[in-house]
Formats: C-alpha cells, structure tokens, sequence
C-alpha cells in the first residue's frame, strides 16, 4: 500500500484512539473531525493522482441536465454534456439537493464555488452563509473536485505517437478505443480494428525549402525521403510568395454525432444562448477539439480534423 492511500476517516481513527475510548459515540465523533481531511486527501491523491474513477465515492457516469443529484454526489461534466455551456471534462459534487424540476443547474459560472472565497469568510459560520447564499441569494450548487478527470499517472504517458495519440483522443472525447492490431484471443478486453477517433499520416506532396547549414546546397523537393548526405537538413518551410494551404503532416478523423455533440443549439432552462460569432460552429467545435490535440502535437506539424 502506498504511504499516500489513507483512510482517516477509518483505519487511522480507529487505530489512534485509546482502546478505552473505541466506544461508537466517540469513534463516530473522530470520524466526522476527519471528514474534511479525508476529502480534502482522497481529492489530492486519489483524484488528481490516480483519475476520476478511484475517487471516493466515484463520479457519476456524467452530468445530465435532467438528472436528480443529493448532497455529495459527484458527476464528471464531459465536454459532450456542454450544450452551449462547453463541459470541461472535470468532475465536480454536488452542494445541494436538487430534482429536475427544481431545475437542476449545469456546473459552469457563478454556479460554481469561487476559487477564491471572499475576504468577509473568516470562521465555519461565514463560511456556511457565503455557501448557501453568497451566489446573488442563491447557494452555489457545485464545488470543482478535479479540473481532469484524467489521473496525472495517465497524462504523463501520453505523447504523439500515433497510437497513443489515438488513445489519448478518444479517451478525451468518450470514444471508443480499438488497437489496430493485437492478438484476437485478447479482443473482448482489447477489441481489435479502428479506433472511433483516428489518424492517418499524410505524405508531403507540396514542395518545400530544405535549408541547408550554408544557402549553395539549399533546394526545393517534394519529399523528405533524402539520400544519404553529410550535410545535415536543419529545417524546411514552404516555398515564399505563395498563398497555397499548409501541406498537413497528418489527419484526425472524428465520428460526426460526438463531433456535433461538442457544441449544440439546445437551451434545456432557457439560458442564453452562446453566440456564434463571426465564425460557424463547426469552427468552434475544431478548436475544441485542438484544444486538445494541440497539447501533443509535435512542433512544426500542421494536421486538419475530417467528420465521417
């Protein structure tokens, strides 16, 4: 077991109060103090170290805008979920309990508690008013647990390999993930064929500038399969006074109902809708989507994102 998993609320209580002091007035005493402590520990490292899911108690599946949540229940608000509100893929619990018909609010804005709560909180009682009234009247609904529902231990393994890019994408976007080759005794743990997200490589066609250290050797080529030379390339860019589109290194393939999902047009209480700005939706959904892929896309390398 690691010096990090550790049940305050339990073991540890159980095991530091005197044995003629383990009666269960005073056990349940020592456990309610260490609630905060255990929380506030299960969040560190449990959540944030190890992911969502080996949080106690686990998330919900994810946030519904109809669904009916108690006090300390914990929904992950995937990006799909967003509507027009953008779902973030953190995890939050719940500070109220609330029906659909209530209605329920989605975690995003002033429904959220501050990071930062203001300078009048000093002690638990104001600590308690700004909680349940501080939000213009109302309480805040939601506390942010985790801004990645995604472990530290998973994200320091991802990287742009083709495969685990892959991986990477589709575990972002709730996809579903298929090793493109694998040993087909292992396929109903590890199905074998196309991930829902994928990428395909794409050759250079366009010709570039291959600089060379000294401007004599330097040339236009249309590939970068080169013949063994001791002049080593340092870089290429395309070729100037042209206006043609980038030639992409590679490209994201995403199924278009998760692709639509990323930004929808329905208002489920009636809230504002999000302006589409200059640019069309499909625009904004791309950027969501790079907001992503851009974080372990080599530098230098230009891609574009194909529905199907």
């Amino acid at each position: 077991m690691s010096i990090f998993d550790v049940d305050y609320s339990n073991t540890l209580w159980r095991l530091l109060v005197p044995p003629d002091k383990r009666l269960p007035k005073w056990l349940k005493w020592g456990m309610a103090v260490m609630t905060g402590k255990q929380w506030k520990h299960d969040a560190f490292f449990t959540g944030y170290k190890t992911g969502a899911v080996n949080l106690r108690p686990a998330p919900h599946l994810h946030y519904l805008p109809a669904g009916s949540y108690v006090i300390g229940d914990r929904v992950l608000f995937r990006n799909q979920d967003g509507g027009n509100y953008f779902g973030d893929n953190g995890v939050y619990e719940s500070l109220v309990n609330y029906t659909y018909s209530f209605p329920g609010r989605p975690p995003v804005g002033t429904n959220v508690v501050p990071d930062v709560p203001p300078a009048w909180v000093v002690d638990s009682t104001t600590a308690l008013t700004w909680l349940t009234t501080g939000n213009n009247g109302e309480p805040f609904y939601w506390v942010k647990i985790q801004d990645n529902f995604m472990g530290a231990d998973e994200r320091v393994m991802v990287s742009a390999q083709k495969i685990i890019f892959e991986w990477a994408l589709n575990r972002w976007f709730h996809t579903f993930f298929r090793q493109p080759n694998g040993n087909p005794e292992d396929h109903v743990l590890n199905p074998v064929g196309t991930p829902d997200i994928y990428i395909v490589k794409k050759p250079l066609v366009n010709n570039q500038f291959y600089f060379y250290p000294n401007t004599v050797d330097s040339f236009f080529s249309p590939t970068t399969n080169f013949i063994p030379s001791n002049r080593p390339i340092s870089k290429y860019f395309f070729a100037v006074n042209t206006f043609a589109p980038p030639q992409y290194d590679f490209t994201i393939y995403f199924p278009l109902a998760p692709y639509n999902a990323l930004l929808t047009t329905t208002l489920p209480f009636g809230e504002a809708a999000v302006s589409a700005g200059p640019t069309v939706l499909g625009t904004k959904r791309d950027g969501i989507v790079r907001e992503f892929a851009n974080k372990y896309c080599p530098a230098g390398a230009f891609y574009n994102i194909i529905t199907y």
